[in-house]
């Protein structure tokens, strides 16, 4: 088993997915982002962690989410650009939040939303320069949820083609041991025949 990547010697597109949990942590109530980004067909890169702060909402959460897969975004153009592989720009991040994409398109601070660290405003400047966008995925399809919290096992055994992993499960039956290595580890006599 391994990634199996394809696609067109040209035009290099990446897109990536980002989700987050609430507030799973029981001990600091942090939650948890995760991304993935894909390339010709396959996973190039991830991540999963924990947040820096706490959040108030999954909204919040999921903002600062989308803030690590844009960093990661750009800094995978820019990477394959000083490497003299262009990248078609931007990057497309598909999230499965409707809320944070409209804070992330927003100019405007909400009292709801002004508290949210500033690092992770840059997310605004990306977009309105272009560097990447966001786009909606249901959630069943948004391949970064496998980062964030355990999955049901319909979803669990989608989720290697998700990520460009051609993985057919297959059933696991226990060989018995042979008769022959059995009677061999028992004889403690020590005799040579």
């Amino acid at each position: 088993m391994g990634l199996l990547y394809s696609g067109a010697k040209s035009g290099l597109t990446a897109h990536m997915y980002t989700d987050s949990s609430f507030a799973d942590c029981p001990y600091t109530r942090k939650s948890h982002s995760g991304f993935v980004t894909i390339m010709a067909g396959a996973a190039v890169s991830h991540s999963s962690k924990k947040q820096g702060l706490v959040t108030t909402s999954l909204t919040e959460a999921e903002y600062v989410g989308m803030g690590h897969a844009a960093k990661e975004g750009v800094w995978i153009t820019w990477m394959l650009s000083d490497l003299g592989v262009p990248l078609r720009e931007p990057i497309t991040i598909f999230a499965d939040n409707q809320s944070s994409m409209l804070l992330s398109d927003s100019e405007k601070l909400s009292s709801r939303t002004k508290h949210v660290d500033v690092q992770y405003h840059f997310v605004r400047e990306y977009v309105t320069q272009g560097k990447c966008r966001f786009e909606w995925v249901p959630m069943k399809l948004n391949t970064a949820d496998v980062l964030t919290k355990p999955l049901g096992p319909i979803a669990f055994k989608e989720m290697p083609a998700m990520l460009g992993l051609p993985w057919k499960p297959r059933a696991y039956t226990p060989q018995p041991e042979s008769e022959t290595s059995d009677e061999s580890s028992n004889d403690s006599s020590g005799s040579v025949e």
